[in-house]
């Protein structure tokens, strides 16, 4: 039995039971060795051990093979692994690596394979699972840097593979702090537990980020993903783990958004109501321009934001009335409810011919507010509209009575419990 204490890291291990054979036949030294681990946990480690070298040489070639040993205590013993400290689970790994005659180490190639764990780099975060995650990837001790050729996870999540490379950064005593890195993902699938009725499958994303180790920050300084055809989102954002929960960040762009690709991204659980509004009644068209953010914080509701301009869209603010063509403007969502405002629009009413909409807004407050109260704003014929009444000119209505316009948009009365407003431009 042999202890194994490593005082920078603070851990310790002991050789309990194993066998070492030595071999110098063949003008080599060949040393080769099976060991069990105990560090403490629940199960047990094994290692195996092959060391090669010319006789009188430095020169030699080195392969490690480890089963069932935590990630954090691989994490502690090589700069190449120290960004496995945040995993929580047993994993195996194959290790091969060479030493040239100057005595100096090589290239190190190492493939990684775990079963079910958990992303958890503070203690007292809830942990994120995952049911399997693998990498294959090489380190350049020279230059301190990591080429990943392949990795994939899985979890009930989703699932999701990529390759790239990362730059160790803030080395102190060995073992880096940070890292700096560049990947592009492939096969993403999104299928969250009960949030869609079918996966989100997604060809291929590019990330740059840089991940701090001590304390855990994820920082992405931009992911562009594509969704298909000339739609996709550019994603910027940071994850911590401050006082013991998680705290998110993220920011999202996007060119343009066609109506069944919004649609298609939006949970069927989340603000249903509203989702299915827009499902109803936004008939077809895209947003453009679209820019969005989404704070989230252990023990604190979400905050959500989006603002986008729209254009050729049609759109139909009340069920019982024709929709309004053609329609562009900008839209913003927040706490405080749904705006759609209308630099243009047209609309067809049974009778009495086009009536343009420019300047007008649809105003969709929170559930758990009652309408305001209903505003007005100028006439689309440029004159403002009389107080508490509709304006009577004929560019507006033409023939309208002396009694004046009656607006289509009108607030339906004794109905508190409507869902929407609209401002209507000529007074309604």
């Amino acid at each position: 039995m042999v202890n194994y204490e490593d005082a920078r890291a603070g851990r310790s291990w002991t050789l309990d039971g194993g066998m070492l054979a030595l071999d110098l036949t063949g003008g080599e030294t060949k040393l080769t060795g099976e060991v069990a681990l105990l560090s403490g946990r629940a199960y047990a480690s094994r290692a195996r051990l092959v060391y090669e070298s010319p006789r009188g040489s430095p020169a030699a070639r080195i392969g490690l093979t480890m089963i069932d040993v935590a990630a954090t205590d691989v994490a502690s013993q090589s700069p190449a692994l120290a960004w496995l400290g945040v995993v929580d689970a047993p994993l195996s790994l194959s290790l091969r690596a060479e030493v040239d005659a100057n005595g100096a180490l090589g290239p190190v190639g190492l493939a990684l394979k775990m079963a079910a764990g958990a992303l958890r780099p503070d203690p007292a975060a809830p942990p994120v699972g995952f049911d399997l995650a693998r990498a294959y990837l090489s380190w350049n001790p020279e230059d301190q840097t990591l080429r990943f050729d392949r990795v994939e996870v899985r979890s009930d999540w989703g699932s999701v593979r990529g390759e790239g490379q990362a730059a160790l950064q803030d080395i102190v005593n060995g073992l880096p702090r940070s890292l700096i890195g560049q990947f592009t993902l492939r096969q993403i699938v999104i299928d969250p537990p009960g949030l869609y009725p079918e996966p989100l499958r997604w060809d291929q994303a590019g990330a740059q980020f840089r991940l701090r180790l001590q304390p855990f920050a994820l920082e992405v300084a931009q992911a562009d993903v594509a969704l298909g055809g000339d739609e996709g989102l550019t994603l910027s954002g940071r994850v911590r783990t401050p006082d013991g929960g998680w705290e998110v960040a993220l920011d999202a762009r996007a060119g343009r958004l066609g109506r069944d690709r919004i649609l298609a991204l939006w949970p069927q659980g989340w603000r249903p109501g509203l989702r299915a509004w827009l499902e109803t009644n936004l008939l077809e068209g895209a947003l453009r321009g679209l820019a969005a953010s989404l704070r989230l914080s252990e023990g604190q509701r979400p905050q959500f934001a989006v603002t986008s301009r729209f254009e050729g869209t049609s759109l139909r603010p009340l069920p019982s009335h024709p929709p309004i063509e053609q329609a562009s403007g900008l839209l913003s969502w927040d706490e405080a409810g749904l705006a759609v405002s209308l630099d243009a629009g047209t609309l067809w009413p049974a009778q009495g011919g086009a009536l343009r909409l420019d300047g007008s807004a649809l105003v969709i407050p929170p559930p758990e507010q009652t309408p305001a109260p209903r505003r007005r704003r100028g006439c689309i014929c440029g004159r403002k509209a009389p107080s508490r009444r509709r304006c009577r000119c004929s560019t507006c209505r033409p023939g309208a009575s002396s009694a004046g316009p009656v607006c289509p948009w009108r607030w339906p009365r004794g109905r508190q419990g409507w869902p929407a407003r609209w401002i209507c431009a000529w007074g309604g």
